[in-house]
């Protein structure tokens, strides 16, 4: 996997490779065997960090029966 801090990207596009990567990595390892998708979801302890997230999995779809998490800012 190339590194992501290589690209000249603007922000959302590093988050869409991160995605991308992460979503090939879980389907690796669930085609391996290692992991199993269960159904549960398990929220991070940092609420900063958890909303982060939720709005990124929003914005890809990865949980569309959520409702649209309050805008976070990111900072470069």
């Amino acid at each position: 996997m190339r590194s992501l801090a290589w690209y000249r990207l603007s922000r959302d596009e590093v988050v869409s490779l991160a995605v991308l990567h992460c979503w090939r990595i879980w389907n690796w390892g669930a085609a391996k065997g290692y992991t199993r998708e269960t159904g549960a979801y398990t929220p991070l302890r940092n609420p900063r960090v958890q909303q982060e997230r939720s709005q990124i999995e929003w914005a890809f779809g990865i949980l569309p029966t959520t409702p649209a998490p309050h805008e976070v800012r990111w900072t470069a």
